[in-house]
């Protein structure tokens, strides 16, 4: 006769025993809740090394950066050693305020460029800039291993065909920038700088020769992007670069004979994009000559359309042309 397997069923866990459990569930969920809370208000950028510290600050705008004084006294202290990024065009501040700015900052510059007219500044306000003014910002210690400079003088439009001259003062950081853009200035005749960490290089409605815009270019050996825009005062321009990826061009305002012309890209082997702009109004475009620049690529066609654009034999073999 078989034998029958009685299986007896579950046995429930009490009431009382079911609500330990959930208590120990829920005592664990609030456990890891009120420790990702404590986690949460731990200050860990303060565990941060001082050069570390003092990177992020300089890298916010001057208002911001300054507001992280009032955190704790470290953070007074990076502030007041951080490399100075006084960024007048974007991130505007009073004009009064600067030269105290510049006085009680120990650290080195980063970043400095002059104010232009917007929501903030008023034109007339910064017409009353001075050059001695900005002569003595420039010659500031603040500024010192200067990394990033924006120059330009704001003067009326029928005043920029003969601008002020650029202070030699905006000459000295040339060991150390790396981005530098000068507008609405006169380039002294004869300018011999060497800019060995210069990358990026922009001119715009400034006033300089021929001669010295080929020394100003020969002087940068590691530059990658050059800007040449609106500038009335040489007709042709010769890149001669290993290293330069990107040119941004556009003739000035056509109504004088050194308005740029010619352009020649005669030796370029990094040269990647080129981009011109015509000024219409006054109905001249440039010539343009690539004779060796195997890396460039035209992402517009309309390139090819200029009336003097010429591609000597040579650089057909590199040369893309994309619709």
């Amino acid at each position: 006769m078989p034998t029958a397997t009685i299986r007896r069923p579950p046995r429930r866990r009490s009431s009382s025993a079911v609500g330990m459990v959930a208590g120990a569930k829920g005592k664990g969920k609030g456990r890891l809740r009120a420790q990702g809370e404590e986690e949460q208000g731990l200050d860990h950028i303060s565990d941060l090394p001082d050069a570390v510290l003092g990177d992020i600050v300089s890298r916010l705008p001057t208002k911001d950066g300054a507001l992280t004084q009032v955190l704790s006294s470290r953070w007074r202290r990076m502030w007041l050693s951080a490399p100075l990024n006084l960024d007048l065009q974007f991130h505007p501040i009073p004009l009064g305020v600067i030269p105290h700015i510049l006085s009680s900052h120990r650290g080195p510059g980063r970043r400095f460029s002059t104010p232009v007219p917007c929501y903030y500044y008023e034109e007339e306000e910064l017409r009353n800039l001075s050059a001695a003014t900005l002569d003595e910002w420039l010659l500031s210690p603040a500024l010192d291993n200067l990394q990033e400079l924006l120059f330009g003088h704001e003067i009326p439009c029928r005043d920029r065909g003969n601008p002020p001259p650029l202070p030699t003062s905006a000459l000295r950081f040339s060991r150390t920038v790396r981005i530098a853009t000068f507008r609405v200035c006169r380039f002294p005749d004869g300018i011999n700088v060497r800019l060995p960490l210069l990358q990026e290089l922009g001119l715009s409605r400034v006033i300089i020769s021929e001669s010295s815009l080929q020394a100003l270019l020969a002087g940068c050996p590691v530059l990658q992007s050059l800007m040449l825009t609106y500038n009335d005062s040489y007709s042709r321009v010769r890149i001669v670069s290993p290293t330069i990826r990107s040119i941004d061009v556009a003739s000035g305002s056509g109504s004088s004979d050194l308005s740029l012309q010619q352009l020649i890209i005669e030796d370029a082997p990094c040269l990647e994009r080129l981009d011109q702009k015509a000024h219409f109004k006054y109905g001249k475009v440039m010539n343009i000559l690539v004779i060796s620049a195997p890396k460039l690529v035209f992402w517009d066609s309309s390139m090819m359309a200029i009336p003097d654009f010429r591609l000597a034999p040579p650089f057909f073999r590199g040369c893309a042309l994309l619709p």
